[in-house]
């Protein structure tokens, strides 16, 4: 997604391997929140920040999750992250956000929902 007052969204879907998040990181100044594993692609000129979540144990599942709108919460926070997003895009620092393994976030939270 592309972060400006009209926001275009790219949705790319497709098996592990397909050249997913190579076409992502096409697009110019990226900050890049990833789940479960790094991005490791010869694109990363474009990439301006990452931050990767994990959630292996119940208490970083919590965290994950967190209701914040810190920036500094963004090393174990899904909201964290997008609010560090939000003070990058208005510094100028990057035009486009990139939310990569959606499938790790969409099932830690089914998880998080039968948890908690």
């Amino acid at each position: 997604m592309t972060i400006n007052e009209n926001p275009d969204i790219a949705l790319f879907s497709g098996d592990p391997g397909t050249g997913k998040t190579r076409a992502a990181l096409s697009y110019p100044k990226c900050y890049v929140i990833c789940g479960g594993r790094r991005v490791d692609t010869i694109l990363k000129a474009n990439m301006v920040d990452m931050d990767q979540l994990s959630a292996e144990t119940d208490e970083e599942l919590k965290g994950l999750f967190r209701n914040t709108i810190k920036p500094e919460d963004r090393k174990d926070s899904l909201l964290g992250c997008l609010a560090h997003a939000k003070v990058l895009a208005a510094d100028g620092a990057i035009e486009t956000l990139i939310i990569d393994d959606f499938t790790f976030i969409a099932n830690k939270l089914q998880t998080y929902v039968w948890k908690f």
